[in-house]
């Protein structure tokens, strides 16, 4: 599960514009609420309840939590932990991040991670940055920082058991006297490559877990 917004409304032309005006805000504002409510009742049910937004990890000291996605799957923590460090396969399900030169195995491992975020400005869709593990406890939370940027920015997987179901966070903090740049320019972007890509890895891990449970052993 992840969280998307509603983009597209439509009228018929059979109405005046007055009326087909009035109707299409009463109908964003009925959708929009609908929204909102579906929206806050899964950030109630599939949180960590950590101290930051929607129940993360807490922000550092100075720093901005730049962008926040949350997701949940009905899969154990090893299977969805083992996928996302599978970075070698990321491209074979996802279009948002791939990884070359290097793998996320230990702290000060160095790798590079090439980014299509659609929803961003040219100049910022298609970018690679070498990365730095600098956080990681085994099958709960990852984080790598940026290499060679004017920013200091940190990209997070932090998970947890809900209900029976693996709920992880993929979640970016900066700090610095550009971020409030960047987050003008690349917030918003970041955040839809996030739910992306969260999304996609939802669907991987649950076609695996299918394909596992069609398996007969002798």
């Amino acid at each position: 599960a992840t969280f998307s917004s509603p983009s597209d409304f439509s009228h018929s032309s059979l109405v005046s514009p007055h009326a087909a005006s009035n109707m299409a805000l009463r109908s964003v504002c009925k959708l929009g609420l609908a929204l909102l409510a579906s929206v806050a009742g899964l950030e109630g049910r599939y949180t960590c309840n950590q101290s930051g937004p929607m129940g993360s990890p807490a922000v550092p000291d100075d720093a901005v939590r730049f962008a926040t996605s949350v997701a949940a799957v009905n899969a154990s923590i090893p299977v969805v932990w083992s996928m996302l460090l599978d970075v070698a396969h990321w491209k074979d399900w996802n279009d948002v991040f791939f990884v070359t030169n290097g793998n996320p195995e230990k702290v000060g491992d160095f790798f590079a991670v090439h980014s299509n975020l659609r929803t961003a400005s040219l100049l910022l869709r298609r970018t690679t940055i070498v990365m730095k593990v600098t956080v990681l406890e085994e099958q709960k939370h990852i984080c790598w920082n940026t290499m060679g940027l004017p920013v200091w920015a940190r990209h997070c997987y932090f998970f947890c058991e809900v209900d029976g179901s693996t709920v992880w966070y993929n979640y970016e903090d900066q700090k610095g006297v550009m971020t409030g740049v960047t987050e003008q320019l690349a917030a918003n972007a970041t955040r839809d490559g996030f739910n992306r890509f969260n999304g996609n890895m939802t669907t991987e891990v649950e076609k695996q877990v299918r394909f596992s449970s069609m398996l007969v052993f002798p």
